[in-house]
């Protein structure tokens, strides 16, 4: 998820989620033939790390710079370097969320497409 633009996340994240897309999931592992592997690549996903960018933004500075460290730079960067990078990350994260607006219920529904956002997420 970390990948997409920030305004494609919500309906791929609703795509990958929702729940017509289990009948898929039983299809699929039907038509391999072998619900272990479906069932392995399941239980890898529980130990796949969190992205950096996600820890940072939830103020985990300390575990966003061993990830850091370990799977990205290998050695191959200063930790003083990084640490700055990540600073620098959750700066501008906190000014961003600093000018954030608050927001109440009717607010789900001030545009059409923000209301069918709402709604199918509801019901789903």
């Amino acid at each position: 998820m970390e990948n997409i633009p920030k305004k494609h996340r919500m309906w791929i994240n609703m795509a990958i989620t929702w729940s017509p897309n289990m009948p898929p999931i039983a299809l699929l592992a039907w038509l391999t033939g072998e619900w272990r592997m479906l069932a392995l690549n399941c239980w890898y996903r529980a130990f796949v790390r969190e992205s950096p960018r996600w820890l940072i933004h939830r103020g985990k500075i300390d575990e966003a710079a061993d990830i850091m460290r370990i799977k990205f730079c290998r050695g191959k960067v200063a930790a003083e370097e990084i640490d700055g990078v990540i600073l620098k990350e959750y700066e501008l994260a906190h000014r961003a969320d600093a000018k954030k607006r608050k927001y109440s219920l009717h607010h789900l529904f001030y545009s059409p497409k923000l209301a069918i956002t709402t709604t199918v997420l509801a019901f789903s």
